[in-house]
């Protein structure tokens, strides 16, 4: 994630790519962790969109990104989400 966001620094604001790449792989690492923990199995496919859609508005607004960055910063959290099993 931090080499991504090391492509895309023009178009963030100045921030403390380290600090900030910690703070959203942890953030979505602890969705995923609790997810699993608290009966994933028993997430609707709409509780698992809305998951991924809300840790990826948490990580945006990390870096204030918008348009195609955030699209394709809206990626990499579907990806790091992938594994929420659904019914």
């Amino acid at each position: 994630m931090r080499t991504y966001l090391e492509s895309r620094r023009k178009e963030m604001r100045k921030v403390d790519l380290d600090v900030a790449t910690f703070i959203c792989v942890s953030a979505i690492e602890a969705v995923a962790h609790n997810t699993v923990l608290h009966g994933a199995e028993m997430l609707s496919e709409k509780t698992v969109r809305t998951l991924v859609e809300e840790t990826t508005r948490l990580v945006v607004g990390v870096f204030e990104v918008e348009g195609v960055n955030a699209q394709r910063l809206r990626c990499i959290c579907i990806v790091s989400c992938i594994g929420f099993p659904t019914h």
